[in-house]
């Protein structure tokens, strides 16, 4: 087995190592560790503790770069794996392949893993080249900036890998819930880490970020406040022992034990694998006698409202029924339209049309992005940004359908001028940005995972 672990390793690094994507991340990794450990004159700090910034040596340097690697950059690591040069695989081949699946799993799973510990060792050397201009030459000491910052960093970036390759092993997780399901996990592994400052104590076994349990235990003194990735600059200090923080026996087993669940999610993953299919049946027996009336609903709505002229309807109009696709969208968007219609839009009725709305558009923003395709597009006698522009459009009508019982709901209760720039958010600024982002990234999983952390903040408005 470990000879065909071994080669479905060397396959999926070799996709990445062929990609130019990984050489932009490298470059950007090296240029960013400068910015994530900023000058002392600098007016920002990635890092504060009980409203002091930690005395800088060498150490400190490797487990600032290790928070805000693990805590800040896991989510671009996540969209590197899930929308990167793997993204687009022989699927038809190797899900029915006779090959051991679990080797091919854990081959592609420690590839994935492989490709971001690169990425961090970038991190690390970057780091290490700061440490010699920022500090006295004495206080150089390059294995604690190395080790430090691979101890917090190393666990977290393979759980993410894991995460991608379970979301990669069932049909439903392939798409926009497998990145609304990373977006839940990602935010309570934050959350419940944070939770454990007011408790006393950060216990490292439930820090996967290994952020909380790392500073807890570089000081004795007890933690009121930890403020990450650009927090106000401050004129106090605190002296943080971060080599004591990263190497005490509990954060050491933590680290092995977080790694081991990664290494066990990549197993889950093989057992629960299922291949995809060519086409889709239409499952349940309410949603299949559904289905037929869901079809019709597009184009009912749509005809009366798009009726330009064929030039410009039709392409909107199919763009609008691509929306609605598959049709079980079509009711959850009614019901929430309905809901906006009876109930106070900010922020229950309103975050939960917006969520809808990032996952419904976020999954066709990315769906002509191919290469192949934009090439097959070009050959079309349409202008260049006309398919965006007919996207666009159709997104913002449907955002508007959406929207309108709540708008009506407003006026006429007179309070249409608190909740209009919620409207002109989700109506306007949110369909163009997702689709702008699509066509950049040549995904939609970059405006997905970017308006899911917005959404986040609109609830707590």
């Amino acid at each position: 087995m470990f000879g065909s672990v071994s080669t479905f390793f060397k396959i999926q690094f070799g996709r990445h190592l062929r990609s130019p994507a990984l050489w932009i991340v490298l470059l950007g990794a090296i240029i960013g560790a400068r910015y994530m450990v900023p000058l002392p004159d600098a007016n920002y700090v990635t890092l504060a503790v009980n409203n002091a910034y930690p005395v800088q040596t060498s150490a400190i340097m490797g487990m600032q770069l290790g928070i805000v690697t693990a805590l800040i950059l896991t989510p671009l690591a996540y969209i590197f794996l899930r929308a990167g040069p793997t993204r687009r695989q022989p699927w038809q081949i190797e899900d029915v392949t006779p090959s051991n699946r679990m080797a091919m799993t854990i081959g592609q799973g420690a590839a994935d893993t492989a490709i971001l510990w690169v990425a961090m060792l970038f991190l690390a050397v970057a780091g290490i080249i700061l440490s010699v201009f920022r500090l006295p030459i004495e206080e150089v000491k390059p294995f604690h900036t190395l080790l430090t910052f691979v101890l917090i960093a190393g666990p977290a970036l393979a759980f993410i890998a894991a995460l991608r390759t379970l979301f990669n092993a069932r049909p439903w997780l392939r798409g926009a819930w497998g990145d609304f399901l990373f977006f839940v996990i990602w935010m309570a592994g934050v959350v419940i880490a944070a939770m454990s400052f007011s408790e006393g104590g950060s216990s490292p076994f439930t820090d996967v970020f290994g952020y909380a349990a790392a500073i807890d235990g570089a000081t004795d003194e007890p933690i009121s406040s930890a403020v990450i990735g650009g927090a106000p600059a401050t004129e106090d200090y605190i002296n943080l022992d971060a080599l004591a923080g990263t190497t005490n026996t509990l954060f050491l087993m933590s680290r092995l034990m977080w790694l081991g669940v990664a290494g066990l999610l990549f197993v889950l993953s093989a057992l629960i694998f299922k291949p995809r299919k060519f086409k889709q049946k239409i499952r349940g027996g309410m949603l299949k006698k559904l289905t037929p009336g869901l079809d019709k609903v597009g184009g009912i709505v749509a005809n009366p409202l798009v009726t330009i002229s064929n030039v410009f309807g039709n392409p909107i109009r199919s763009s609008f029924n691509q929306l609605l696709k598959p049709r079980y969208w079509a009711l959850i968007l009614l019901v929430l339209a309905v809901t906006g219609g009876a109930l106070p839009f900010r922020p229950g009725t309103g975050g939960a049309i917006m969520l809808v709305l990032i996952l419904v558009m976020s999954r066709q923003s990315g769906v002509w992005q191919a290469p192949a395709l934009r090439q097959f597009m070009r050959t079309l006698p349409a202008q260049k940004w006309s398919r965006l522009f007919y996207e666009i459009a159709a997104a913002m009508l449907l955002a508007f359908l959406v929207c309108l019982p709540a708008i009506l709901r407003a006026v006429l209760n007179g309070n249409i001028g608190e909740i209009l720039p919620d409207f002109v958010f989700i109506i306007g600024i949110m369909p163009v940005a997702i689709y702008v982002l699509g066509y950049l990234t040549r995904t939609g999983l970059t405006g997905r995972l970017i308006f899911l952390f917005i959404w986040y903040g609109y609830l707590n408005l």
